[in-house]
C-alpha cells in the first residue's frame, strides 16, 4: 500500500511544475503561462471540476464570488456564483438570459416598384355551404312615429244632372156611388134607413216607367 503512494507521489511531482507565482500541470514540461494562476494543458485529457447535487451546493457555506461547480441532478450544468459569500446568487452557464428591452423602430423603408401583376390561377372550387347560423334576437320595436298632418280635403264633385220623371200612372176609375135610403116619415123620427153597399173599388193604374239615372258626379280629389 505505502509503495503504491510513493508511485503516485512521484507521477504527480513528474508532472508538476510549481513555481513561486503560478503552477503548471502538463505532461511536456512546458511553463505556465503567467497570466494564469494554474495552467492545466492536455490534448487527451479534460479538467474535472468538483461534482454535486444540488442540496450539497446550497450546502456550501459561505461561498466565494465566483465558485465554480457542476451540478449533476435537476438542471444539471456549470453552476457560477455572481453573489457574495454572504449572499450567493447561483448562476446557470449558458442558461438564457432576460429578454432585453425593444429596440427603437427603424425609418420605415422607400417603397419597392411594383411587380408585374402575376397570371390569374385558376378557379378554386366551391366550399361547402357553412352551416345556418343562429337565428338572432327580434330587435326590439321602435317608437311610434309622429301623427302625419291630415291632408286638406278634396274639393266637392259636380253634382250630376236629375233624371227625368217617369210618367204618371193611369188614375183608376171612380166607383159607382150606393143607392140613396128611402126618406123616413117626417115625424118621429124614423128608423134609419139600411146603408147601401159599398162600391167595388177601381183597379190599380198601371205603375210609370222609372227615370234615367242621372249622370254620376265627378269624384273629388283625395285629401
Amino acid at each position: 500500500m505505502k509503495l503504491k503512494q510513493l508511485f503516485i507521489s512521484i507521477l504527480l511531482l513528474a508532472s508538476v511544475q510549481v513555481y513561486a507565482q503560478n503552477v503548471g500541470v502538463n505532461a511536456d514540461g512546458s511553463l505556465p503561462d503567467n497570466s494564469a494562476m494554474l495552467d492545466v494543458k492536455s490534448v487527451s485529457r479534460g479538467i474535472l471540476i468538483p461534482r454535486m447535487i444540488q442540496s450539497e451546493r446550497l450546502s456550501i457555506v459561505n461561498p466565494a464570488k465566483g465558485l465554480l461547480v457542476y451540478q449533476t441532478d435537476g438542471v444539471d450544468g456549470f453552476y457560477f456564483n455572481k453573489g457574495t459569500p454572504a449572499t450567493p446568487n447561483w448562476i446557470l452557464l449558458g442558461a438564457t438570459g432576460a429578454t432585453g428591452l425593444q429596440g427603437v423602430t427603424g425609418a420605415t423603408g422607400a417603397t419597392g416598384v411594383t411587380g408585374a401583376t402575376g397570371v390569374t390561377g385558376a378557379t378554386g372550387a366551391t366550399g361547402l355551404q357553412g352551416i345556418q347560423g343562429a337565428t338572432g334576437a327580434t330587435g326590439v320595436t321602435g317608437a311610434t312615429g309622429l301623427q302625419g298632418v291630415t291632408g286638406a280635403t278634396g274639393a266637392t264633385g259636380v253634382t250630376g244632372a236629375t233624371g227625368a220623371t217617369g210618367l204618371q200612372g193611369i188614375q183608376g176609375a171612380t166607383g159607382a156611388t150606393g143607392l140613396q135610403g128611402i126618406q123616413g116619415v117626417t115625424g118621429a123620427t124614423g128608423a134609419i134607413g139600411a146603408t147601401g153597399a159599398t162600391g167595388s173599388v177601381g183597379a190599380t193604374g198601371v205603375t210609370g216607367a222609372t227615370g234615367l239615372q242621372g249622370i254620376q258626379g265627378v269624384t273629388g280629389a283625395t285629401g
